[in-house]
């Protein structure tokens, strides 16, 4: 809430409770400060604090990832081992009869063998790769003698047989490297690859972030409100795009970043790479308000809508609610350490 309708909230929120009784409002917010109690014959104060008042709920965010096939096997055997679904430049995707496949980043597939006397896109691409691999190359497209010795360098790093030859088949190409990737599911140790099978599937599109909830609290959802959105120790802020009901007449929130793109920006390669992965996340009703924070049934409402608050020395200051939420409110006219009045003496 903010304005003259954080007001007007606040106002309404503080005519209730004072018709049902200060207690509740009382208990709420003395768990949150360190004062000490009044004696029992006494009006019942509290000091205001600095603090801050908000409401999230948590929730469960889905993200999904369509997947497409970007490369296939070329290699026939056994496959006798896979990689990680995480990939580098130059890192093992999988084997195949003990010959590892290795990724390289580029955008001219892999179609012939490189060896010296080969001149061509896909040259130059390798001699990129051997570069950024720590074998440092002019890509000129030209299999050389330099580039020669710089395969067999690359080989031999690898503890691979030297042969200076890059075989079809033992390079695959994607475009973006480092990236999150999928094998094909014949691509498996133990099963037998014949040549032609989908090898390495990667984002299709960007992965899409939705929040499944209920008509109660999609109807408490502001407009663009925040999602934050938590994933392996970070947090993505996420914003509420749009809504609409999902095929079992569920409402569901579409979430965004704050470009519109996906929540994950830059950091999308990071998620696990499997069709839908379920987050965690807190659905920000209410952003945080900081100041000077009361308990709710400090504050009083006079018939014309003005409040105020009684200090302990009997003192009526007229104060502003900012916000207020869960039995406290942020108000403006006192100040932190100051005592209010929140209940009449006890018998």
């Amino acid at each position: 809430m903010s304005g003259v309708s954080r007001r007007v909230g606040g106002a309404l929120a503080l005519l209730v409770t004072a018709a049902l009784g200060v207690g509740a409002g009382y208990i709420a917010f003395s768990s949150n400060s360190a004062t000490e109690a009044s004696p029992a014959n006494d009006p019942l104060t509290v000091a205001a604090v600095n603090g801050s008042v908000g409401r999230s709920i948590p929730v469960a965010v889905t993200v999904t990832q369509p997947f497409g096939i970007i490369a296939t096997n070329s290699l026939a055997g056994v496959v006798t081992g896979v990689g990680t679904t995480s990939v580098g430049q130059g890192d093992t995707l999988f084997e195949v009869a003990g010959v590892p496949v290795h990724a390289i980043e580029g955008d001219t597939p892999m179609y012939r063998d490189l060896a010296k006397g080969v001149k061509g896109k896909d040259v130059a691409q390798l001699q990129r790769a051997l570069t950024e691999l720590g074998f440092p190359l002019v890509d000129d497209g030209d299999f050389g003698g330099r580039t020669l010795d710089a395969v067999k360098a690359w080989q031999r790093s690898l503890g691979e047989e030297a042969t200076g030859i890059v075989r079809l088949g033992t390079i695959l190409v994607l475009p973006q490297l480092p990236t999150t990737v999928r094998l094909g599911e014949r691509i498996a140790a133990g099963l037998q690859v014949s040549g032609g099978e989908d090898a390495i599937l990667v984002h299709a599109d960007a992965p899409r972030f939705t929040v499944g909830t209920t008509a109660e609290v999609a109807s408490q959802v502001p407009a663009n409100a925040t999602v934050v959105v938590q994933y392996d120790g970070s947090s993505w802020d996420a914003i509420v795009a749009s809504s609409h009901i999902d095929s079992n007449g569920q409402p569901e929130l579409e979430l965004t970043g704050a470009d519109g793109g996906p929540p994950c920006a830059d950091a999308c390669d990071s998620l696990p790479a499997e069709d839908a992965i379920s987050l965690t996340g807190a659905l920000v009703i209410a952003a945080d308000v900081t100041g000077v924070v009361v308990p709710i049934a400090a504050v009083q409402v006079d018939a014309s809508g003005a409040t105020s608050v009684v200090l302990d020395d009997g003192t009526n200051v007229p104060v502003t609610v900012v916000a207020s939420q869960d039995g406290r409110a942020v108000v403006e006219g006192i100040a932190a350490g100051q005592r209010v009045l929140v209940a009449e003496p006890r018998s």
